[in-house]
């Protein structure tokens, strides 16, 4: 499988490209939230959820991967075989696809708000599906704000900082944001200008 602009694929890539290490960076960082069974809702190529498995997993019970493009589930399956560790085809937006995987302890999912105008149903799902003390870790990039275009042809929009911190409050009050520019991921500064928003949500 190639590398297509949306997809990060690892092994198709430079160590060096810019994208690939900002991916890499937020899987490190939600790392040390990761414990018991986990869901990397949106894993695409997969890397990522063995990323997860690799930092944390002493505190692992079980990770799931789900995807719901059938070609890079296929490639992740392929290429990051665990016992530990599943890859499924599905939808986060189907409330009975998501049921049917049970609850976990932790919920990681990486750039995927912005690629569905269903918001409210997305959270909602991740809401459901996570367990009770259990964290919701989500991050997407941040633009000119909701119904406005974006120049990304795989999103729906990119969110204002204002809306991304008003719409996963509206979910997970007890919300912690942080602010990722390159690789760095830290407590936003006045003043800063910041290219994605990461949250950490306690359920």
């Amino acid at each position: 499988m190639r590398y297509t602009g949306e997809r990060i694929i690892p092994k198709a890539m430079r160590p060096s490209n810019g994208m690939l290490r900002e991916h890499i960076a937020r899987y490190q960082f939600a790392a040390q939230w990761a414990q018991g069974r986990i869901l990397d809702c949106a894993c695409g190529a997969g890397y990522g959820t063995q990323l997860l498995f690799n930092h944390s997993e002493k505190q692992i019970d079980y990770i799931v991967g789900v995807d719901i493009a059938y070609e890079t589930v296929n490639y992740a399956r392929w290429h990051y075989p665990d016992p530990k560790v599943e890859f499924l085809v599905g939808d986060a937006l189907d409330a009975c696809f998501m049921q049917s995987l049970g609850t976990f302890n932790t919920i990681v999912s990486f750039e995927t708000l912005e690629h569905f105008r269903e918001e409210d149903r997305f959270l909602e799902n991740l809401r459901h599906c996570c367990a009770p003390n259990g964290t919701v870790i989500l991050s997407t990039p941040f633009g000119r704000g909701r119904y406005q275009p974006c120049g990304d042809a795989y999103h729906a929009w990119q969110l204002t900082i204002a809306e991304f911190h008003s719409l996963i409050r509206r979910h997970f009050p007890n919300a912690i944001f942080y602010h990722q520019v390159d690789t760095t991921i830290e407590k936003p500064r006045p003043g800063k200008r910041y290219w994605l928003g990461v949250a950490i949500c306690p359920v």
